[in-house]
Order: C-alpha cells, then sequence, then structure tokens
C-alpha cells in the first residue's frame, strides 16, 4: 500500500483563495468555501510529514477537499519546516496561522482542529492555545504522534522528534515538555475514536479513558485518533 506520505495529491478544483499570515513564503493557508449546504463550521487542517520540508500541504489536498464537499469551509495551514531544530519557526508559525484563521471575517466559527501524523501532533498542541481557545468546537487528531518523547525512543522516522527539537529530551527538558502534548495536561477533549498504525508509535497517556493500544501492535498505538469537544 502507498503511504500518504509518499504520493502528492492533485487538485480537482481550485482553492478559493490563498492568504498571507506572514512574510515567509510558507506563511500562508489555503481557503475552500463549502459545497452544497454550509454547516457554518470551518476545518483548519494541519498536515502531516513527521515536520520534514520535504512534506507540505499538498498532502491535505484530499482531505481538504472532501471537507469542502461536506459542508465545511477550510483552512488548510501552511508552516515553516526544518531539517534541524525547527520546533520555534514551526510552533510560532502554526499559532499565527490559527489566530488568523480565527480573525478571518470570511471564515465562520466556531473552528475544528484537523491534523494528521505530525499535523495531529500540532493540533493537539494547538488546542491549549489562547489563540484558539475560544472558537474551538473539537479537535480531530489521525494518527497523531500525540507523545513526541515515546516518538523519540521508538527513534521513528530516523528519529524526527529529535530533530524537530534539535537537542535531545536529557538536555532542554522543559522545551521537550513544552512542545509534547501528552505533557499539557488532560486534553480539552473527549475521544471519540481511536486508530493504531505502526508507523507513528503514538500514544496519548494523560486520561486513561483514551489511552488504548492496540493488541497487534503493542508498542505502537495512536490515540485519540478523533476527539470532540465535551
Amino acid at each position: 500500500m502507498t503511504s500518504v506520505l509518499t504520493r502528492l495529491a492533485t487538485a480537482t478544483t481550485p482553492v478559493d483563495r490563498t492568504t498571507a499570515y506572514g512574510s515567509h513564503p510558507d506563511q500562508v493557508y489555503d481557503v475552500r468555501a463549502p459545497s452544497g449546504a454550509a454547516r457554518g463550521v470551518t476545518a483548519l487542517v494541519v498536515h502531516g510529514g513527521f515536520w520534514r520540508p520535504a512534506y507540505d500541504r499538498a498532502h491535505a489536498t484530499g482531505q481538504s477537499e472532501a471537507l469542502a464537499a461536506n459542508g465545511f469551509h477550510v483552512a488548510t495551514i501552511e508552516y515553516r519546516r526544518a531539517a534541524e531544530g525547527g520546533w520555534p519557526d514551526l510552533r510560532d508559525d502554526v499559532t499565527a496561522a490559527a489566530a488568523a484563521v480565527v480573525a478571518d471575517e470570511g471564515l465562520p466559527d466556531p473552528v475544528v482542529l484537523v491534523g494528521h501524523s505530525a499535523g495531529g501532533h500540532l493540533v493537539l498542541w494547538l488546542q491549549h492555545h489562547p489563540a484558539v481557545r475560544p472558537a474551538l468546537a473539537g479537535t480531530v487528531a489521525l494518527a497523531p504522534c500525540a507523545d513526541l518523547h515515546l516518538v523519540h525512543r521508538l527513534e521513528l522516522d530516523g528519529d524526527a522528534a529529535l530533530a524537530l527539537l534539535g537537542v535531545p529530551p536529557e538536555d532542554d527538558p522543559q522545551a521537550w515538555d513544552a512542545a509534547d502534548p501528552a505533557r499539557l495536561g488532560a486534553p480539552l477533549a473527549r475521544c471519540a475514536s481511536c486508530t493504531a498504525r505502526p508507523t507513528t508509535g503514538c500514544r496519548w497517556r494523560s486520561r486513561p479513558a483514551i489511552s488504548r493500544r492496540s493488541a497487534a501492535t503493542p508498542r505502537s498505538a495512536c490515540s485519540p485518533a478523533s476527539t470532540t469537544s465535551p
């Protein structure tokens, strides 16, 4: 089976607009208007790719188009990725992008955060941020890298978590804890479902009710795969 990260999606319809939230070429988000009856909800989509420069928002095209086809306004954000130690810029970008989406008069409240893989990590982290809290209706994290410390211990994708932070956790434990959703306390949402995926090796450990593990992949569980507001 071809991995979603090894193929580029081809857009079947053009985006309605691309809006800059900063001066860097990667500081933009694509907006798609809903087709058919609008739900009055914005889906803020964050792409995955283990935070690597090789992967951009093109990989979220199919997901974004599907959401728009089902009545959501969609904002698919881009952010700066770096080969080494890129977390500060990446963190600042997703925060600024989310704030811009929330403030965008062409997009309705409330906002649902949607992220896959590394994007799942980012939306689980972002749901704790005051930039989105007032407008947040829910969070959907698909096979998320929800536990950066576990991603590091398993050395997934050539130790992508170490590349993201730039230093091992013992050298800067505060930076690792601040970047790790599993260390930020209980999630601000309930777990609706969970899907294990061997390549992410991620789990959510803050609340027993949503800390599920797959018997088929005992060392690798991704949860929550989907969360909704209480």
